[in-house]
């Protein structure tokens, strides 16, 4: 009986262990980052110690489709495509490296991508309609200029997922003016820049330059969000 007692006391006392290092390994694993984005001095290290301030950041996954007009194991040959592209007046550019993936624009549906798709065709650019994932990724974002990291990288989500950058200046109060202030991390502001870019330009005859420069700011918000994590959570 005191057998049986100790055996199921050593049993519980396992997995609960077990549960502790697998909670640990789920939470690294979903994609929490620990930024600093803002490059300090010791005295500001020092402040910092007295009032800790970071925010939680939460940017959720999203999905889109784009126009690939090429994949080659030799980055050169994917240049050459992206200036093939380029010359008959197609923007383009490198999404995915190691094969190199030549894609045009970012579409919110299927059926925006197949439309691109046959405007391509019919200038002699071959296409193939590519739907893409992009994960839920979990943040905590540190430093003196956490306001200016969070919404500069909340509404570049939100961009990608669809939303309209109407309905994203409605949020703002017509106000973007902040995305042009000053007070941007550097490691941000090429994100910051096309985000910017995107807010403040008038597409209205000029559709397709929307979704190209949706594309830019998809290539520089990958590069900031993936910048730190482990190579097998980069999809």
């Amino acid at each position: 009986m005191k057998k049986n007692k100790w055996l199921r006391v050593l049993i519980t006392t396992v997995v609960v262990i077990i549960g502790i290092i697998a909670i640990g390994w789920f939470t690294w694993n979903i994609g929490q980052l620990f930024l600093d984005l803002v490059a300090k001095s010791p005295v500001e290290e020092h402040e910092q110690l007295k009032v800790t301030t970071s925010e939680i950041l939460i940017l959720p996954e999203f999905e889109f489709w784009t126009c690939q007009i090429g994949v080659f194991e030799d980055e050169k040959n994917a240049l050459n495509m992206v200036d093939i592209a380029v010359a008959k007046g197609w923007k383009a550019d490198i999404i995915q490296a190691e094969p190199f993936v030549v894609a045009v624009g970012l579409f919110a549906t299927k059926e925006e991508a197949i439309f691109q798709g046959q405007n391509m065709t019919d200038e002699g650019i071959e296409s193939w309609i590519r739907k893409e994932n992009f994960p839920e990724l979990h943040y905590k974002v540190n430093g003196k200029s956490i306001e200016m990291v969070s919404t500069i990288l909340k509404l570049s989500n939100s961009l990608l997922r669809g939303t309209s950058k109407d309905k994203l200046k409605e949020e703002l109060a017509g106000d973007i003016d902040f995305l042009f202030a000053g007070g941007c991390p550097e490691e941000l502001q090429p994100l910051n820049d096309n985000l910017f870019t995107i807010m403040s330009k008038d597409y209205e005859k000029d559709l397709f330059g929307y979704n190209q420069d949706l594309l830019n700011l998809l290539l520089e918000y990958k590069s900031i969000t993936t910048k730190f994590l482990p190579k097998d959570e980069i999809s």
